[in-house]
C-alpha cells in the first residue's frame, strides 16, 4: 500500500470517527391516551407482516423482515 492510499485510508477513518453515529430517542407517554390493540399477521411465503389496529377501522399493510420487501401504507 502506498503513502497516498495509506493517506486516504486515515482520512476516510478520521472523518468516520469524527463523526456522532448516536441519535437521540425520546419515548412520549401520555397518561390519557387512549389503549390501542394490534393484530399482527406473518406472511408464510415472504415472512412479510400485516398489521392492523383492531379497534380501529383503517388497517395497513406495513413492515418487511427483509431488505426490499414490499410496504403499503
Amino acid at each position: 500500500m502506498n503513502i497516498t492510499h495509506r493517506l486516504l485510508l486515515v482520512i476516510a477513518l478520521g472523518a468516520g470517527w469524527a463523526q456522532q453515529g448516536s441519535a437521540a430517542v425520546s419515548k412520549t407517554v401520555w397518561p390519557n391516551a387512549a389503549l390501542r390493540h394490534f393484530l399482527l399477521i406473518e406472511n408464510q411465503e415472504d415472512n412479510n407482516l400485516f398489521v392492523a389496529p383492531t379497534d380501529g377501522l383503517d388497517p395497513r399493510l406495513t413492515g418487511a423482515n427483509a431488505q426490499g420487501g414490499s410496504t403499503l401504507c
